[in-house]
């Protein structure tokens, strides 16, 4: 008796497999484009070996994916099927992921097209309109990105034509902080250079001569150890009253930034000395001067 409930059991399991795959073996609902094959597996399964793309292409011939029946193009993103030199389907579409799930990945594997194509992004794709990519010499993706990950770019400013390499605010918007706006008719490449913002190179000279005495540390200049002010008293232990009585002999009542007539740090030099009619000033901190 056991045998044969044994037997009938396993003759019930296989009639309802035969009949109702979609119940007993399916790891899931297939998308909506399939569902009339849901009791046919044999359509997309070769029996011990699973899915196979010759079943696929059986139905989807990848000359005709993105065309109607009349040849006309419905879906120009597809068209590169045809260029496929390597037909995985399985690589790109999976299916048993429910009736309303996506069956494309999403991550398209581009080892799978001819070198040819590989070369020819603008074959799939459209180029970006970027001032970036406007200004650039070549189109040649490749020289910036990679099929592997397009936002990972490797960017060049070789690759820029000379009058964009000479317009860096082009692409770039200026920092904002008092030393870069008082030095806006500076060009960018006095300091930086193309191959990365940071590090800088600074030419303190132009702003305050580093000579004997003033070659000294940071800070006993930029005190906070903010180098967009400064202060003289670090070293000169004046008053802001004996400052005033001996500048007001020449005329001058803005004592705020020494280094405006004072670049080298001697008294003797300034040419021409203006007044500012500042009064109540602290007389030691001015602006601009970091380095």
């Amino acid at each position: 008796m056991k045998k044969l409930l044994v037997v009938f059991g396993m003759v019930l399991i296989i009639c309802l497999t035969s009949y109702l795959p979609q119940f007993m073996i399916t790891p899931g609902h297939l998308s909506k484009m399939h569902q009339g094959l849901d009791r046919t597996c044999l359509s997309c399964h070769i029996p011990l070996s699973g899915p196979s793309a010759s079943r696929c292409i059986e139905c989807h011939k990848p000359a005709t994916i993105g065309l109607d029946s009349m040849g006309r193009v419905t879906n120009s993103k597809v068209l590169f099927h045809k260029s496929l030199q390597n037909q995985d389907c399985m690589s790109c579409h999976h299916e048993h992921k429910g009736r309303d799930a996506k069956i494309t990945s999403g991550v398209f594997n581009h080892s799978m097209l001819s070198i040819q194509n590989q070369a020819n992004c603008i074959g799939c794709h459209t180029a970006p309109k970027t001032l970036t990519h406007e200004h650039l010499l070549s189109n040649n993706c490749a020289n910036c990105h990679n099929t592997t990950n397009w936002k990972a770019a490797a960017f060049n400013h070789k690759q820029l034509t000379a009058a964009a390499l000479s317009n860096c605010a082009s692409c770039h918007k200026a920092p904002r902080d008092v030393f870069h706006s008082q030095n806006a008719s500076a060009t960018c490449n006095t300091c930086h250079s193309f191959e990365g913002w940071k590090p800088s190179t600074f030419n303190h000279s132009a702003f305050f001569s580093l000579e004997g005495h003033h070659n000294t540390a940071c800070l006993t200049c930029h005190t906070s150890n903010n180098f967009k002010l400064y202060t003289c008293f670090g070293c000169h232990e004046h008053s802001e009253q004996n400052l005033m009585a001996e500048h007001s002999e020449h005329g001058i009542s803005n004592i705020s930034n020494c280094i405006a007539c004072h670049k080298s740090g001697s008294e003797h030099e300034g040419g021409e000395h203006g007044g500012g009619g500042r009064e109540g000033g602290d007389g030691e901190k001015g602006e601009g001067g970091g380095d």
